[in-house]
């Protein structure tokens, strides 16, 4: 239906252009306005009107809504356009979700949260994020007179919040042969910023529904009034406190939350001491591909203690890119766990909680000596570069200069950089390099050239403390990274879809076993013995491969007496 909107939508455009020229925000007020004057041509069973006529209900109807410039003449050809295009509640909610940065709430994940709806004894619901809902929601509205909605917009915009209203307020009229048909009396709209110092309502849900927005928490003050440093954190830190007693919060968070260490690590532990974790579910990347190609994740919370967990990992019935809609969700994976497993790692890592594989299980259950990487080393991003740059001065180390775990100096490219630019990305002795960005994981270690080089942006670099160096060899670790367990260590940390993204903090939550110098010692020892064969037989062969395509070119140009 989206894309049917999304052609009646350019077909608007074409048909208005030349009329009037409308910004998004004006494009909602004007179908508003002009929702509003159908509605009351309807009332008076009036259908011939002049353009001033038409001009003078107009501005009866819209003076709560704040102005914007149109003349007598515009208005007159912009409704006769419009009034026919947009015909349903469809295309007015449609409307709404054109606009910037509104989270759109995809087909089936909309389908997971009206099933929660339908399921619950619920007789009140808040939902946060309404302006990201479809008509199904409108739907279920109508049908459930015995619950009482509440909606709040997650977006700032008063003019889609007032076009909201009056499609949840009244039922949309066709056309002027219809009956008015009155207001929905089991909504409520609420009209306050959750996004600010002092939220606070007093009415108390036995659902709520949140899809906030993603990103950091850019108000210092209000930053330090709350446990999280996110907005869909804060959301979640807020809407838990207007829960009933056994009320249930269903919200769409960032997977920061899973395993980031820091303020995420004290809420994780915030969740756990005050509210009972019910569920905790991987959602696809790409769910919101109008804001974010990142994974995200739905946690369940209720009052009380937690006590069993639900961990569950959904995949799309397709890959899902920009503007594609995810139609359905499927449960690839499911587990019921103990408060006590999940609190026996500092991180919530799905991937891992749900891993079968044997060889995971068989390290979680060595009984190893394990440290966090965060205890033993810092993390840092590489640093963006042009390549109109280039130059003699620093080498910058990307994907491709990396094989068989080991950067090709040679093909490193350099540039030209101030120093005072560069000086915190410069590489040191034994800076552990891991890809954050593209298809595959790759990881190699460096090691003290005699010119300066520095990490691309596509890279996070571990570089181990002084004070852990007695603990732990750089070797050692890189050896870690690349082995088969490393690799899907790794990979748990995935956010991104088909493209690899590992965001850097991510990395500190890991477990490394922590073996005696002497063992670590040992395994870097044969490690490079092996590799060292392993690179003589392969260039043997190769050598040996490229003489017999020779001989063979040989022959075909060989001039025959």
């Amino acid at each position: 239906m989206y894309k049917i909107f999304k052609e009646r939508y350019s077909e608007f455009l074409r048909v208005s252009r030349g009329v009037i020229d409308l910004s998004s925000d004006d494009l909602v007020k004007t179908v508003l306005t002009i929702l509003r004057v159908k509605k009351e041509l309807i009332k008076r069973h009036e259908n011939n009107l002049d353009e001033h006529q038409l001009y003078e209900i107009m501005n009866d109807v819209s003076k709560d809504i704040q102005p914007f410039n149109i003349t007598v003449d515009a208005f007159y050809k912009i409704f006769y356009i419009a009034k026919d295009i947009f015909t349903d509640d469809e295309d007015l909610l449609n409307i709404i979700q054109n606009s910037r940065m509104v989270m759109y709430v995809s087909p089936a994940l909309e389908d997971i949260f009206i099933n929660a709806i339908e399921k619950s004894k619920a007789k009140s619901v808040l939902i946060f994020g309404i302006e990201g809902f479809s008509k199904k929601l409108l739907e279920v509205v109508k049908k459930h007179k015995d619950i009482e909605f509440s909606f709040m917009m997650n977006v700032d915009n008063y003019s889609c919040y007032m076009l909201l209203k009056e499609i949840y307020k009244n039922i949309n009229i066709i056309d002027v042969d219809s009956n008015y048909v009155d207001a929905i009396s089991n909504v409520k709209f609420i009209n306050e910023k959750i996004y600010k110092y002092g939220y606070h309502n007093n009415a108390k849900y036995d659902l709520i529904i949140a899809v906030p927005k993603f990103g950091t928490i850019s108000d210092t003050f209000l930053r330090s009034q709350m446990i999280a440093n996110s907005w869909d954190l804060m959301v979640t830190e807020i809407l838990l406190k207007s829960l009933n007693e056994k009320g249930v919060l269903k919200v769409v968070v960032t997977p920061k939350i899973i395993f980031s260490g820091g303020i995420d690590s004290k809420f994780r532990k915030y969740l756990l001491e005050n509210y009972k974790l019910l569920e905790i579910a991987d959602l696809p990347a790409g769910l919101f591909n109008n804001v974010t190609m990142v994974k995200t994740v739905l946690l369940t919370l209720s009052t009380g203690a937690s006590d069993k967990i639900q961990v569950k990992k959904y995949v799309s019935d397709k890959p899902l890119a920009r503007n594609t809609e995810c139609t359905s969700l499927n449960i690839d994976k499911e587990e019921t766990i103990s408060i006590e497993e999940l609190q026996a790692d500092d991180s919530w890592n799905i991937s891992l909680l749900l891993e079968s594989d044997d060889e995971v299980a068989q390290y979680k259950n060595t009984g190893l000596p394990m440290v966090k990487l965060k205890d033993i080393a810092d993390v840092f991003r590489g640093k963006a570069t042009s390549r109109l740059d280039s130059g003699k001065k620093v080498g910058v180390i990307n994907i491709a200069d990396i094989t068989d775990n080991e950067i090709d100096y040679d093909k490193v490219s350099f540039v030209d950089e101030e120093q005072q630019k560069i000086i915190k990305y410069l590489l040191e002795d034994g800076d552990i390099l891991i890809s954050s960005r593209g298809t595959t994981i790759k990881v190699a270690m460096f090691e003290k050239q005699n010119e300066q080089y520095i990490p691309a942006v596509n890279f996070n670099v571990i570089r181990i403390h002084e004070s852990a160096k007695s603990k732990i060899k750089s070797e050692y670790l890189k050896i870690f990274f690349v082995s088969s367990i490393g690799q899907k260590l790794l990979a748990s940390l995935q956010r991104g879809g088909v493209v690899m993204n590992i965001n850097a903090k991510d990395l500190y939550s890991l477990n490394i076993p922590l073996l005696s110098l002497q063992e670590q010692q040992k395994i870097i020892d044969q490690y490079n013995e092996e590799f060292a064969k392993y690179k003589r037989t392969l260039k043997q062969i190769t050598d040996k491969w490229n003489n017999v395509k020779e001989n063979i070119d040989h022959i075909f140009i060989t001039k025959r007496e």
